[in-house]
């Protein structure tokens, strides 16, 4: 029993110091591990959904935490997508997501950082259709995933990022009709 509970205070020791240098690890490398930003950029849809919706743009805003320690960090996004009319409809989304971001490590004086994100969130669709008689809208809120690559940019003051995320609904109980898109966007955040 001796010999377990010096296992015990021995790593809440340990557990103890790594809390308190992760500030002082943070600070001394000048970085916020807390960013807010905005993005924009264009929309593809892609398989069943390009039929209903044309090339589109979107813009959003993001709250992104780095880890000062680990290269795995968490962003939330929120954004807007309007695509393309086709044969009178058109389709909008607002997806709300969480993220987890994997930065690659890269030497200091590397001008940029790689990343994988990928998470998941909720999608609103909305679309109207004019010229159809009446005009009709549409509106559900449905799940769904999201994955993709980028880069960062650190610059003076604040940090840019170019990336290309592939977007999957369950907006449809079969499973060759869910609605996708890319969406690439460049953008910028303020640590």
């Amino acid at each position: 029993m001796k010999h377990t509970s010096s296992w015990i205070q021995l790593s809440m020791a340990v557990m103890v110091a790594i809390a308190l240098q992760t500030p002082a690890v943070a600070n001394a490398q000048g970085a916020n591990p807390v960013g807010f930003g905005l993005f924009a950029g264009g929309s593809i849809p892609i398989g069943d959904f390009g039929n209903i919706g044309g090339t589109g743009w979107h813009a959003g805003g993001l709250v992104d935490w780095k880890s000062p320690l680990f290269p795995v960090g968490i962003r939330g996004d929120l954004a807007y997508h309007k695509f393309g009319s086709k044969n009178n409809f058109t389709p909008e989304w607002i997806n709300g997501t969480l993220n987890i971001v994997w930065s690659f490590p890269t030497a200091s004086e590397s001008v940029f950082t790689p990343y994988l994100i990928g998470g998941g969130g909720f999608y609103n669709k909305r679309g109207s259709c004019t010229n159809c008689g009446n005009t009709v809208i549409v509106s559900e809120t449905k799940g769904g995933i999201n994955g993709g690559a980028g880069l960062s940019v650190p610059l003076s003051g604040f940090g840019s990022l170019i990336e290309a995320r592939y977007h999957l609904i369950f907006d449809s109980q079969a499973a060759t009709s869910k609605s996708s898109f890319i969406a690439i966007s460049a953008g910028i955040i303020f640590r």
